[in-house]
């Protein structure tokens, strides 16, 4: 089980190379420093199944720019080159293809420093493939094309974005949103809240939600007197992915319960305003789920025993009516 929040931070770090970044600017400066490519592959070479490296030849073409850092243009239409894959031992430092599976037909975002296309294919700093459950590249374009505007302008524009999307958000956006609001009013930042809430459930993907149970949790945990409306939005959060958690998940799904239960819930029993919320604002509905769930973790030996406790101490702050 603690494989999997290790497997989360290692794939922010494939996905977004500006996962870090807690500025606004600094997110937006880290993307664009990078040429930005969205590349697919046609062909490639065989590799065998008993090399620890191996050199696979690809063939492929570009099928949009992201972002010309250098703009030299030049960028689109077909390319050969050679990769260079190890194979995983551990989670311990790879090259960037490494932990990519190379298919024909399938396409790949490409981030590179270098110069000169075949160049940016072959030594990337940060590859991803495009997942088909969620709109990674769509988040990318989003964020780079957001730049040059206003906070307030690029708060209307990220809420709409999830108020309106047909495909999940992708954990490329939730630093973004984060950064967000960050940076804006509070009336910016009770906007955009208010409209990740609303959403919350549907407007991300598994591994979107995962990143914002992790990353709502350390902007507070730095926080002297948060706002109302990020308290709310971590307490909201919390209970409806704790509350909707299935006991068992297919191969390459997060499990929410973790870092609900490592990060989340401490700080909110912690919390004397996150404890309130958590009292009163829940639905009958969803407050039997989240006590139900957080009953059978309470009992459950593959989380530690501190995080146990705190299962049994959230059920019964849930179960007790409100004053």
């Amino acid at each position: 089980m603690r494989k999997q929040i290790a497997l989360f931070v290692m794939l922010l770090a494939a996905l977004s190379p500006s996962w870090c970044a807690t500025r606004l600017s600094d997110l937006a400066a880290d993307l664009h420093r990078y040429t930005i490519l969205v590349i697919e592959v046609n062909r490639r070479s065989a590799c065998s199944a008993l090399a620890s490296e191996c050199k696979v030849h690809i063939s492929g073409r570009v099928v949009r720019v992201l972002n010309d850092a250098a703009h030299k243009g030049g960028l689109t239409g077909e390319f050969e080159a050679d990769i260079v894959q190890e194979r995983p031992m551990g989670l311990g430092h790879l090259l960037p293809w490494s932990r990519i599976e190379l298919s024909a037909g399938s396409q790949y975002v490409v981030h590179s420093l270098a110069i000169g296309l075949v160049e940016m294919v072959q030594h990337p700093d940060v590859v991803a493939a495009v997942p088909s459950d969620q709109d990674y590249v769509g988040d990318l374009e989003f964020i780079l094309s957001s730049a040059g505007l206003t906070v307030a302008d690029q708060v209307s524009g990220a809420a709409q974005l999830i108020s309106t999307s047909p495909v999940p958000r992708s954990p490329q956006l939730v630093p973004y949103l984060i950064a967000l609001m960050m940076a804006g009013s509070s009336g910016d930042r009770a906007r955009l809240a208010g409209a990740i809430e609303a959403c919350s459930r549907t407007a991300f993907s598994e591994w979107a939600k995962n990143g914002l149970l992790w990353g709502v949790w350390d902007w507070l945990r730095g926080e002297k007197d948060p706002e109302d409306c990020v308290v709310h939005l971590l307490v909201t959060v919390t209970a409806r992915y704790l509350g909707d958690a299935p006991d068992t998940l297919p191969v390459n799904v997060p499990d929410l319960r973790l870092p609900i239960a490592r990060y989340d819930v401490p700080w909110i029993l912690a919390s004397e305003r996150a404890k309130a919320m958590l009292r009163t604002e829940l639905g009958p509905a969803l407050a039997g789920r989240v006590r139900e769930n957080a009953l059978r973790l309470a009992d459950d030996f593959r989380f530690t025993a501190v995080e146990r406790g705190g299962m049994k101490e959230l059920a019964d702050l849930v179960g007790r009516p409100a004053q």
